[in-house]
């Protein structure tokens, strides 16, 4: 499946963001492709780590940063607490 990433107004991307629940996955795969449009998952993340994740996303996107700034941060968290999936840690 092919992702295009299209610019939206700030104010937009943040409120669908903030729309999304947390559910914690153990593969991408455990979810229809449609849930993925309402769910913030990202696969191996036990709860905490997923919410930990999310809250440092949601300050991102605020913020306007970049998505290479998000990588950056989201593998300092695998780094520093650990992940349930080993994979995640080469996954751009």
């Amino acid at each position: 499946m092919k992702f295009t990433f299209d610019r939206v107004p700030l104010a937009e991307a943040i409120s669908f963001f903030q729309e999304k629940v947390n559910i914690p996955t153990d593969n991408w795969g455990d979810l229809a492709e449609i849930e993925h449009t309402a769910a913030f998952t990202i696969a191996g993340l036990k709860a905490e780590l997923l919410a930990e994740a999310r809250d440092i996303m949601d300050k991102l996107i605020i913020e306007g940063q970049s998505i290479e700034v998000a990588r950056q941060e989201f593998r300092r968290i695998i780094t520093d607490r650990g992940s349930t999936n080993p994979k995640s840690r080469d996954r751009d």
